[in-house]
Order: structure tokens, then sequence, then C-alpha cells
């Protein structure tokens, strides 16, 4: 017989390989079988090829196993199931959602998270809960809701995450405590958007108050936390948004501040430099409690960070979520090696610095700079995320024939962490301007820049946009105040202009290719910059000399 089959999307490399050949000859280890549009397919979950396909083809003339199923005589109805109980769920039919039981689940049933797939619409995952949100609210123009998510872990060392939604926040939200093994069933999965998340798996779980969670007795094989470390050295190489977890020891921990977020709140924020086995040290900057905690937990301390996020921020640096969790001294293996190694030699190595703190290193070393010219001559920008590239350039001109700045939504969305930034229109009959993101209407609006400029080095010239952060730097004036200054008629307006002009400065740019009314253009973006500083260059400049004469 054949059977219709479909490959989950960790076995796609058999084919993208060419492991997996027509007529091959494999071993199906673990499937499901699944009804898709009224027709049953099989869901191949793990399978190994045990033979090449033969010389003379396909072996034999099978037949469609449902064609067969259907002639055959019908088996007598199975007897139902008892129910299990103890679970969180609805009492009623199944269906839809996944799920093994209805009302409650057993461990029988159980399946690894490797194993979820869309095309799987009942299932059972036993797993320990290792981190949990906040509840978050949203109001737009579809409605209003709340929601918080979870990260989850099984035996196997797999790990999704899962999201609630309006009603199953008030059933599960206290239920589903940190450390707790559960059982879950009814379930949607869906695309991951690892934004957020350093969960190495493309997909992620919505439930519903229709979901089943039941708690069960801890299992010692389930970890408490998964890690997977990132080594210092690959950050420069990896894109900037890029979630990771992290290994490192404390090399110094400054004191914490308290700074206003653009919400209007105030936060408390603490720096911190790490440094691994590969030579280089970072930023990673903790909020809110974790940046209060006693200063003798930071001395000399080694600490593990699951899902940090990294930037260009000062070159390269390292921010922590709410959702990041993280441990000092933790008991791994890996945290006594990098002991070991700090206490032998590392404490007098030589260390690369990743984040910039007003002098060279990190991404704005001279040594690591491009010139303009290697846009177009290294072919940047063709990749999906961009490229990151830092260039000394001369700005030469500035546009603002047109205004260079947008009015822009003033509210900040319920359960947001910034403010909307849409643009917004004027209704000139009621005096207000309306947000179509928020289906809200304001007596007034904010105003960002977003400015063109030209700026030009030894190779020759390139066009730079500037969002509102680095444009309010360069021309030393938020939007709003330009924007008064213009209407004024101040000759300010123009100063502000003239006064940024002709400055000499390092840019770091990320180079994205775009499509503009079908066709493809380059555009270079300013995700950083900062005035040259002569004497850290001179010094940088001539330790290269120096090398270049050892070498």
């Amino acid at each position: 017989h054949y059977q219709q089959a479909m490959l989950t999307t960790q076995l796609n490399k058999m084919v993208e390989d060419g492991t997996l050949q027509t007529n091959a000859i494999v071993r199906i280890d673990n499937c499901i079988q699944n009804e898709v549009a009224g027709r049953k397919i099989i869901i191949v979950l793990a399978m190994e090829v045990v033979a090449p396909p033969p010389a003379g083809g396909r072996i034999g003339k099978a037949v469609n196993v449902e064609t067969a199923a259907a002639s055959a005589p019908a088996a007598p109805p199975a007897a139902p199931a008892a129910p299990a109980a103890g679970g969180y769920g609805r009492a009623g039919g199944g269906g839809g959602y996944g799920g093994a039981a209805v009302g409650a689940v057993s461990e029988a049933s159980v399946q690894p998270v490797s194993s979820l797939n869309p095309y799987s619409n009942r299932w059972t995952i036993k797993v320990r809960v290792t981190s949990k949100s906040d509840i978050r609210t949203w109001s737009n123009a579809r409605g209003e809701g709340k929601l918080f998510s979870v990260d989850l872990l099984d035996g196997d060392g797999d790990e999704i995450r899962a999201t609630f939604f309006r009603d199953a926040v008030d059933k599960y939200y206290d239920v589903l405590a940190v450390d707790r093994v559960f059982l879950m069933s009814g379930g949607r999965l869906k695309i991951a958007n690892k934004k957020y998340t350093s969960i190495k798996n493309d997909y992620e779980i919505s439930f519903d108050d229709r979901s089943i969670i039941q708690p069960v007795a801890d299992d010692a094989r389930i970890k408490k936390i998964n890690y997977n470390f990132t080594p210092f050295s690959s950050f420069e190489t990896l894109a900037p948004d890029t979630n990771v977890d992290v290994l490192g020891l404390i090399k110094e921990a400054a004191p914490p501040v308290r700074i206003t977020t653009r919400r209007g709140t105030e936060v408390s924020k603490r720096d911190v430099t790490l440094v691994d086995q590969t030579g280089y040290a970072i930023t990673l900057t903790l909020w809110g409690e974790r940046a209060e905690e006693d200063q003798s937990k930071f001395d000399d301390a080694v600490i593990a960070a699951k899902g940090c996020k990294l930037s260009e921020f000062g070159g390269r640096s390292l921010s922590t979520f709410q959702s990041t969790q993280m441990e000092f001294n933790p008991d791994l293996p890996e945290a006594v090696a990098l002991r070991a190694w700090w206490d032998s030699e590392g404490n007098t190595a030589a260390v690369q610095t990743l984040t910039e703190r007003g002098g060279g290193g990190g991404s704005w070393a001279v040594a690591k700079r491009h010139r303009f010219s290697d846009i177009k001559e290294q072919d940047l920008g063709k990749s999906e995320k961009g490229d990151y590239i830092t260039v000394k350039g001369t700005i030469t001109f500035l546009q603002h024939e047109r205004d260079p700045w947008y009015e822009s939504c003033p509210s900040v969305p319920t359960g947001g962490e910034r403010k909307c930034q849409k643009k917004v229109v004027r209704d000139m009959t009621a005096d207000k301007w309306h947000c179509e993101r928020c289906n809200k209407q304001f007596d007034h609006c904010d105003y960002r820049y977003i400015l063109s400029v030209t700026a030009m080095d030894a190779t020759g010239s390139q066009w730079l946009t500037l969002f509102n952060d680095e444009a309010a730097k360069l021309l030393k004036r938020e939007a709003k105040e330009l924007a008064a200054l213009k209407e004024s008629a101040s000759p300010d307006y123009e100063n502000a202009f003239s006064d940024a002009n002709f400055q000499e400065l390092v840019f770091r740019i990320k180079v994205k290719e775009e499509q503009v009314n079908d066709d493809a253009r380059i555009k270079c973006s300013v995700a950083g910059m900062k005035k040259v500083d002569y004497a850290s260059e001179s010094r940088e400049l001539l330790e290269a000399i120096a090398a270049y004469g050892t070498a």
C-alpha cells in the first residue's frame, strides 16, 4: 500500500541535502496520523533512510491504503474510554484545537515538544514552566484584550513559548506557577515570533479557555532551565535584535541609577561588564528589580542569562527583557570552566571590548571600518536582515526643503512599552489629530524626525537617513522645537542646519535593499553616530603601525 505523508520542518534538511530521494527505503521511527481536508495524512516526526533507491526503481505495485481500507469489513466500535480527573479545562465535546481527552489528559498520550506542528491537532505535552510574563493588555481598532506568555521545557530539553489570551488569562495565570510541571493539551500551533525570545523553536502555542492544563508531580527528567550559550566572539557577526543566551564573568558592575523612560516612568538601571573565555567583553544592562540587587551579589560572580537582546547601542551591547531568566554562579559545567579560566589566566589576559564607552574598540574600531565605496563594491545590503557597517565621513548636505519630520501619534497603547509613533492625520473640522492604528483622536501630536543627509569620505558620497534620536543629536533640537522655529520664521531654523553641516562623524549604518515601486534600491539608515575622538583614533593607528612593523 501507499499513504500520503508530510515531514515536520525539523526533517526538511533531509530533502535539502539529498538524503531523502524518490524510491529510497526508509524506517519511520515516530509519526502521527491527521486528517487534512477530509484526507488522512501521516505526519512523519522521526525517520531514517536505511537504503538508497533500488537500481530497478520502485518495488512492487502499491495501492492506496484508504481505497483498500474502504473495501475491507468494518471493525466493531471500540468501547469509550473512562474520563480522567484532575485537569483544568472544559468538560464537553473535543475537537477544534489539540487535546488528547476532554476535561483531563493522561501521561500515556504525552509526546515530545519537538513533534508539535500545525498539521497535528490532537496532542498532549508534559512540560515545566521556566518563565512567566506579567499580564499585558491591548486596545486597538479591532478591540481590546489581555494576554500573558510562558516558556515551556520538556524532558528532551526542547522548548516552546505559549501565550494565553482573554478568558484564559483569568483561568490559568495563577495556576501556571514557575518551576511547576504540567500536562497541556488543546492549543493551536502557529509560526513563532522570535523577536522577543531566544527559544529555538519554529512554532509557538496559543491557548484559550477551552485548553486543558493539568498540574502533575515534579519530574526530575525535566531540567529547571535549558541554556544555549552564544560565545561573545560571535556577537559582531550577529544581526542586531537577535536574542541570545549568555554566560559570563562579571568583570565590573556599575551602581544602579534611576532613569526616566520614554513613557515618562522612572526605572532602575545597572550596567555590568561581562567577559568570557573567547577574550571578549560586553556590557549587559539590567532593569528594574534586577538592577537593585545588592552590590555584593555582583562581585566577581558568574552570571547565566537566558533570553537577552543583542543591540547596536554603543557598538555591541546586551539588555534584559522582563522574561529574561538569570542565575548567579549557576551549577553548570560551563560556569565551572569559565571560573577556572578566569582564575588561571583570564584575569590578566588582554580583553577586546565590544561595547563603546567614548573611545575606540568594538564595532567602532578604526580597523573594522568600511568606506562608502564598499557599499557598491562589496554588494552590501542584499542579505535578509541587511548589513551593518561603520564609516567615518563628513556631512555635506541636509535636506530640509520639505519638513524633515512627520506628525506622530502621542499615545502609549495599553500594555505597550513605547508610544504608538504612527503617522496621524489632521481632522480640520474637529481640529483634532486622528490615528488610524489607535482609532483615536487627540488634541495634539508629537513630531518625529526623518532626516535625509549626504555624507562623503575619500571614496565618494552617500545618502543617509537619520531617524528621530540621531537627527535630534545632530540638530541639537527636538523636532517639535524645530517646527516651532520654522512656523515663527526664526533665523535659528536655518542656523540649525548650517551648524550641523560639515561635521566629521563616525556613523554606524544599516545597509538594506528595499523594494520601491517594484524597483530595488539600497537604503542606508544611521543606527548610531559619534564625534571623532582624534586622540583615541591616533592611539589605535599607532598600535596598528607598531603591530605591522613587528609582523
